[in-house]
């Protein structure tokens, strides 16, 4: 009887030590990055940003939301002509399945008083191709753009809960609602789309969506789930021999 606990001690301790040893794995954390690339007033877009009647600035594209799964970032910025790069610096536990970036242009063809802002919105390639030449009422008849545009100039205004907290209210439900089908998938391709009121020889016409720009998206990995700790043949093999070693040093203290 002893000697079983001896034996079980003379193992027990080893594999004590050795659990002691493996660590526990690092954390695994997902980030997300968006490139874009807007072509508002070239070819891809409108061709021309200052046609008869209109305000000649370059276009600008800020107060950039991005909404991934059932979290809420903002406060980006976009080139209008050209390549640009959302990192978000906050971490994710768990890959994230979609996204819908929103923001707003301003300086578009039609608009005689500068910096007028109308939405942007980053969006899945199929429904934003739907949404081509019609007018933003027919697309989202539930939420005017105004309001919309309102509701993300408050969310990204800073910090004030009061101010801030309305407008993000807002912005969840448009894009639970109207625009449930905009959100494309994380890692995947999106487009550019936005709607303004082009000049024309008869006044104003109504404002056709126009896809200004494309992107795609990608989601890195940090940590891994499997640390350090050695594959389960390892173990069993190390296992093993804390087994041999402690049934030697049984056998040796029964010869004495």
């Amino acid at each position: 009887m002893q000697r079983a606990v001896w034996f079980g001690k003379t193992l027990l301790a080893p594999v004590a030590l050795l659990v002691m040893a493996l660590p526990a794995g690092a954390a695994v954390v997902y980030y997300t990055s968006y490139t874009s690339t807007l072509d508002v007033c070239g070819n891809a877009g409108y061709g021309n940003c200052a046609p008869d009647g209109a305000v000649n600035p370059t276009p600008s594209v800020d107060h950039i939301m991005l909404l991934e799964d059932g979290s809420m970032s903002w406060a980006f910025g976009a080139n209008s002509e050209g390549p640009s790069t959302t990192n978000n610096p906050f971490s994710f536990s768990s890959p994230p399945l979609k996204t819908l970036i929103l923001g707003l242009v301003s300086n578009l063809p039609g608009d005689t008083v500068a910096d007028t802002p109308h939405m942007l919105l980053f969006m899945d390639p199929d429904d934003a191709a739907s949404a081509v030449d019609k007018t933003w009422d027919a697309f989202f008849p539930n939420t005017p753009e105004s309001a919309l545009i309102a509701a993300l100039s408050l969310a990204t205004s800073g910090q004030n809960p009061d101010v801030v907290n309305p407008g993000l209210d807002f912005i969840s439900y448009f894009a639970a609602t109207d625009c449930a089908a905009c959100w494309f998938t994380t890692g995947g391709d999106f487009s550019a789309l936005t709607f303004t009121t082009p000049a024309s020889p008869d006044g104003p016409a109504p404002d056709p969506g126009t896809i200004v720009g494309s992107g795609t998206s990608t989601i890195s990995q940090e940590g891994s789930p499997d640390g350090t700790v050695p594959e389960p043949a390892t173990c069993a093999m190390m296992l093993g021999g804390i087994a041999l070693a402690a049934g030697l040093k049984r056998r040796q203290a029964s010869r004495r």
